[in-house]
């Protein structure tokens, strides 16, 4: 049988890899994978052949539904999988294709945010049900309960897990006591210094500038300078013998030469090009974000976690703080003293997560739904109705 997987960006390669590993060790399925060129790396830990996608964006050809019709047409799949980007492309239009010609379709996804537009082109204002997947692959109850109230229809809804975060979990289980020591001499990080790692993204790219409708109150450049004012502040004050360093982990699709930040005092950041998410989180005092689903992995391993959000005036794109995990510094005000505190005395972490992210049973949910697919288990007729959500 044959599967065509078009996992998309980075975050939903990673969800996928550790399923698409499994898919290309058996025997009965052909996998041809198309992951988008900034996410190819991230096969490299699984060893998946795999095909970039955007080599079809260059052929001559800029209709995107030819595109997708032409890649169906070459690749004749039984089963298409695709990820859910926050700027969907030629993976939702094939698709939709496939869809319409009665090829079974499952999507996983592999973040809390932005559930509406992973599922529209760029200047779609409605989303009609026959055009989502077959089967939604979500997270945990609180992404399918945050869905449903959006409008999407439970029944294509399946919770199945993240199968990323159930891969760094269980090699994050198996580190033994030397790892952080040994981790933290690799990265020239002395005994008596304090670390906090800060995993950037493109905020300002996806979100534009202050004034713009969807700026969200802050971007990565002003979070890194109150992140940098608080630090120097603790450093400086009388009696404190703290050193701190900091550590910037740049997105995949940022270029590290443009971070760049007006500093003052002392402490100045260091672009970090350690690809180990497991090392930094581990060797880290203190993990620091906005809203990146490397904080969900850092709570979830029980390490310190902060997310950073002055001025925000849009909904918190963070689960953790949705769900009512953990609470976002939203007044710069109070950065200085949470950040003390868990360069000190880290708290001890009560809120506990959806079993479904910690059971280690992601990938066996996914692999068995699409065998669901694929026998027919499931029907993939065409949904009549052309309802908005």
């Amino acid at each position: 049988m044959r599967i065509l997987a078009l996992p998309g960006d980075p975050g939903g390669v990673a969800a996928w890899a550790p399923c698409l590993a499994v898919l290309a060790d058996d025997s009965e399925f052909q996998l041809d994978v198309r992951p988008r060129a900034v996410a190819a790396d991230v096969l490299d830990d699984f060893d998946i052949p795999n095909h970039s996608l955007d080599v079809a964006l260059f052929n001559g050809d800029n209709d995107i539904n030819v595109l997708a019709l032409r890649l169906l047409d070459q690749t004749l799949p039984d089963l298409i999988l695709t990820g859910s980007c926050f700027e969907p492309g030629l993976e939702l239009i094939i698709a939709r294709k496939g869809k319409e010609r009665g090829i079974p379709v499952i999507s996983l996804l592999d973040s809390w945010t932005h559930y509406r537009r992973r599922y529209q082109m760029f200047g779609e204002s409605d989303l009609a049900v026959d055009q989502l997947p077959h089967v939604i692959c979500v997270m945990d109850d609180f992404a399918q309960q945050e869905m449903v109230e959006e409008g999407f229809p439970e029944k294509c809804l399946r919770i199945v897990g993240h199968p990323g975060l159930d891969r760094f979990l269980n090699l994050q289980g198996r580190l033994d006591h030397n790892f952080r020591a040994k981790g933290r001499t690799d990265l020239g990080i002395g005994t008596d210094e304090k670390l906090i790692v800060f995993f950037s993204q493109p905020l300002k790219e996806m979100f534009g500038p202050p004034g713009s409708s969807t700026y969200r109150g802050y971007d990565e450049s002003t979070v890194l300078k109150e992140l940098l004012g608080a630090v120097n502040a603790i450093s400086s004050e009388d009696g404190d013998d703290t050193i701190c360093r900091v550590f910037v982990k740049p997105h995949p699709k940022e270029d590290p030469d443009n971070i760049r930040v007006a500093t003052s005092g002392n402490i100045d950041l260091e672009v970090c090009f350690e690809d180990d998410l497991i090392k930094l989180i581990e060797v880290a005092d203190v993990v620091v974000g906005m809203t990146s689903i490397v904080l969900v992995m850092s709570f979830l391993a029980g390490r310190p976690t902060v997310s950073i959000q002055p001025g925000l005036c849009v909904r918190d794109e963070l689960m953790l703080s949705r769900a009512g995990h953990l609470t976002p510094v939203t007044n710069s005000g109070d950065l200085v003293d949470i950040l003390r505190r868990e360069l000190t005395s880290p708290c001890t972490l009560t809120s506990s997560v959806d079993e479904v992210l910690k059971d280690g049973q992601s990938v066996a949910r996914v692999i068995a739904l699409c065998r669901n697919l694929l026998n027919g288990e499931i029907s993939v007729d065409k949904i009549s109705v052309t309802a908005k959500l």
